[in-house]
């Protein structure tokens, strides 16, 4: 088959040679980018497709080679567009920079979601604020991009009224390009709403990083800790190991007339004030517990000196004033004292004094306790405390004794509920929300035989207990604290200027304790506060016994985690935005501009500067007169000869 061939024209003048056939055609004055590579090639080379003998004779080329010329030619085309592109005189680095700057933003956005967490969860070397800065400092950079190049372009835009401007214009439009003391000027220089509006996004980028850095915050919080525990101590039985009955414990089966040895220690450090309170468990340093009820001990105190009843009779009626002689025989100085109760002091003088007939002091005891069991309670406890010594003379044989100040108390077994209650290594306390007694019934106690059961404690007042809980006590354990208080209680002191310590139980018929717990009671100088003390140390006691039980509570671990505070963002966010909303009406304002000089500063190197005469700038070496001559200045832009020149208006 034989091939087709085309025939191709060519115009040959010398050493330069153009293709006829498929290419564009030129006007005159427009240069061939083929021809010219041409020129650059030796006279002596013969053009493709004709013959070496004869250069003017066309020579016929076959589809494939035509083919081949016509790809050479148009990438020749291709490199030569690219090479004469204007890459630096368009908007494309602006416009990377808005965009980069917007989607720093977003990795900021995306990054604070990430980091909320606990701090113990970021296991990088880098802080969280350090990436923030990062992220920050390539938005403000990228940011400043087109914001500084509108405000370059902004020398080189014209109205289209082209009117002259100052000259110091285009020098103050130069300086609020390079930075935030530059873009100040603007303020007082050029009144435009584009312009300011670009030299205060230069101004307030500065504020950027500072509000960046408020975003972050690492603040403690409390949360539960799985691992950890805590629990606090409760009870509704007292039946302490002290008098169990259990194998191996016979030796201390037989000593059960005496009282639970921590039970008595209870009571001394309460009296004493000198107890601890008893400490929920709390293995993390911060629990947090419910509010419970437990079995406990209460007490309550009143003051009866005006209800008690006062029986002086004369110190003849008595043997120790046996000694005494007229006429203080006759005085009614033995005075005893009756509460509601029943409870009755009659106190024993323990010094005397008499000058003949002139005068006779008596001192009584300092203090004076005596107690006895009540129904429905432990024990009540009436004490009077003498501040005094009493003074006869003559004048005055009639008068009775001043009373002293009679407090009457009641204890008992009562059930007692606590609020809920948080506990830390600084402070703990339990808030008691109400409490009622609790008694045994006197059928039951009554009809006790034996010494190892337990007896039901129920409301004094018939009530139900809370959380209808049902307590209970050990016999023995119920006879023991009674005998116990009631011992310590009948008690005395006599005045400290004696030094002499009287105990009062014999008196009473009462067997004493041993313990000079009337010592303590004095100088604690508030028997209902002592009393309050030993309710809870008895009741911290009942709760640690061995029948107790547990009420658990939440455990908590302080943390620290990443707080983000989402208005600081705010700020960062809206200055990219509005940098993006200027480079697009910079950019439609300047879409006729012939060249986009931006920053650059050739246009005022190629450009000419025509001025009056008096204006004359150019031999001055004193910048600030350079500025102040500017500012009068008014120019206009144009061309003269195809070269730019600024014109004194």
């Amino acid at each position: 088959m034989e091939s087709e061939y085309h025939s191709l024209n060519y115009t040959h003048d010398s050493d330069n040679y153009i293709i006829g056939r498929n290419l564009p055609e030129y006007s005159t004055g427009e240069a061939d980018p083929i021809q010219q590579n041409s020129q650059s090639r030796p006279t002596s080379a013969t053009p493709p497709g004709f013959s070496p003998k004869n250069p003017d004779q066309p020579i016929r080329l076959s589809a494939e080679e035509s083919q081949t010329t016509l790809a050479q030619q148009e990438k020749k085309r291709t490199c030569w567009s690219l090479k004469n592109s204007d890459i630096s005189g368009s908007w494309i680095w602006e416009i990377l920079g808005a965009i980069f700057s917007v989607v720093c933003i977003g990795l900021l956005v995306g990054f604070l979601f990430y980091v909320n967490m606990t701090y113990a969860k970021w296991q990088y070397s880098i802080s969280p604020n350090s990436v923030i800065s990062v992220i920050s400092a390539f938005a403000k950079a990228s940011m400043l991009i087109p914001v500084t190049a509108c405000l370059g372009q902004l020398k080189w835009s014209r109205d289209s009224e082209q009117r002259p401007r100052p000259l110091f214009h285009i020098h103050a439009l130069d300086q609020a390009s390079r930075g935030p003391w530059g873009a100040l000027g603007i303020f007082w220089t050029i009144k435009s709403g584009l312009t300011m509006a670009a030299a205060a996004l230069v101004i307030l980028s500065v504020g950027i990083d500072p509000f960046m850095q408020q975003i972050l915050t690492f603040p403690s919080r409390k949360v539960l800790a799985g691992n950890e525990t805590a629990y606090i101590q409760t009870a509704e039985n007292y039946q302490p190991a002290w008098s169990d009955d259990e194998p191996g414990t016979s030796i201390i089966s037989e000593q059960s007339s005496l009282l639970d040895p921590k039970m008595q220690v209870a009571v001394l450090t309460g009296l004493a004030k000198t107890n601890t309170p008893l400490r929920p468990i709390c293995s993390s340093g911060s629990c947090r517990y419910p509010e419970f009820s437990t079995l406990g001990i209460c007490s309550g105190c009143e003051d009866v000196t005006e209800l008690a009843l006062q029986t002086c009779t004369p110190f003849i009626d008595h043997p120790n004033y046996s000694a005494l002689v007229d006429p203080f025989t006759e005085a009614p100085g033995n005075c005893s004292y009756k509460a509601p109760s029943g409870l009755e002091i009659t106190p024993i003088s323990i010094a005397a004094n008499m000058y003949v007939d002139e005068f006779l002091d008596i001192w009584c005891p300092s203090l004076s306790s005596v107690s006895k069991e009540v129904d429905g309670q432990l024990l009540t406890v009436l004490t009077a405390r003498y501040n005094h010594q009493s003074t006869w003379t003559p004048k005055n044989l009639s008068a009775f004794e001043p009373k002293p100040i009679l407090t009457q108390c009641s204890i008992s077994f009562c059930e007692k509920e606590f609020a809920s209650s948080h506990v830390s290594t600084e402070s703990y306390s339990l808030k008691l929300v109400r409490s009622q007694n609790l008694k045994v019934p006197e059928a039951e106690l009554e009809a006790s035989t034996s010494r190892r059961i337990t007896l039901d404690l129920i409301p004094v007042d018939g009530a139900k207990t809370f959380d209808n809980a049902s307590y209970r006590v050990e016999f023995d354990t119920h006879s023991n604290i009674r005998a116990y208080l009631r011992a310590l209680f009948n008690t005395g002191l006599s005045s400290p200027d004696h030094d002499i310590f009287l105990d009062t139980s014999e008196a009473n018929g009462e067997s004493s304790s041993g313990v000079g717990i009337a010592a303590i009671l004095y100088s604690n100088n508030n028997i209902s506060d002592s009393l309050q003390h030993m309710d809870e140390s008895m009741t911290d006691t009942i709760r640690t016994n061995s029948s107790n039980t547990r009420v658990g509570g939440d455990a908590y671990r302080t943390e620290t985690y990443v707080k983000v505070h989402w208005p600081w963002i705010i700020f960062p966010i809206a200055l990219p935005f509005f940098a993006t909303i200027l480079l697009v009406v910079v950019v439609l304002e300047n879409r006729d501009q012939d060249v986009l000089w931006k920053s650059s500063v050739f246009p005022l190197l190629m450009s000419e500067l025509k001025l009056v005469e008096e204006h004359d700038i150019s031999y001055l070496r004193n910048l600030d007169q350079v500025e102040t001559l500017s500012k009068k200045i008014k120019v206009r832009q144009g061309e003269e000869n195809g070269s730019s020149v600024l014109n004194e208006y």
